[in-house]
């Protein structure tokens, strides 16, 4: 993924001007989703090793400026990500043999004033085609896990949901803002 598709699809996730599709009936909105900050804090603390790069790194990126918890890979293992943000969202992407994987990271929710018509149920582990999402909630933000593969249809991480679910459980707390 180019960094303007990167930006492009950080935005679409967070970007509270962008229009979002209804029903005739519907209005539908984003709303701020509240944090939970002594979790997130809890975690960090959890993993110090793990933390201290992904801190360094999250400083010299400005991921601090995040009102959300940054999650990141360990950069030991996964190396360092091209790193995007707003305020309210971010993108970090690394480049792996024949695939790439991006964590999404926002703090929006989208609501209706009714029933969506057009969404269906998001569950941890989705093909997209191409690849595959595995969608998370931690303390209370809300995260994608991308993986997009050069041979999507041979790719083990492609198909099978344990290269994205063993991702996720590696991720680090590294940043993030209350203010």
């Amino acid at each position: 993924m180019t960094p303007h598709r990167l930006l492009a699809a950080l935005l679409a996730l967070a970007g509270p001007a962008l229009p979002l599709p209804a029903a005739a009936n519907e209005v539908l909105s984003r709303t701020e989703v509240a944090i939970d900050w002594p979790s997130a804090q809890a975690e960090a603390a959890a993993a110090p090793q793990a933390r201290a790069t992904a801190d360094a790194f999250a400083q010299a990126a400005g991921a601090n400026g995040v009102r959300l918890p940054v999650l990141l890979l360990p950069v030991e293992e996964w190396g360092m990500p091209r790193f995007v943000h707003q305020t309210q969202a971010y993108a970090a992407a690394y480049r792996l043999e024949g695939a790439q994987l991006s964590v999404l990271g926002w703090r929006s929710a989208i609501e209706a004033s009714g029933a969506l018509t057009l969404h269906h149920d998001v569950q941890g582990y989705e093909s997209i085609g191409d690849g595959a999402d595995y969608s998370l909630v931690r303390h209370g933000a809300s995260y994608v896990l991308r993986l997009t593969c050069d041979e999507p249809l041979t790719d083990p991480r492609c198909i099978e949901p344990a290269f994205l679910s063993g991702a996720a459980a590696a991720l680090v707390s590294a940043g993030g803002s209350e203010k």
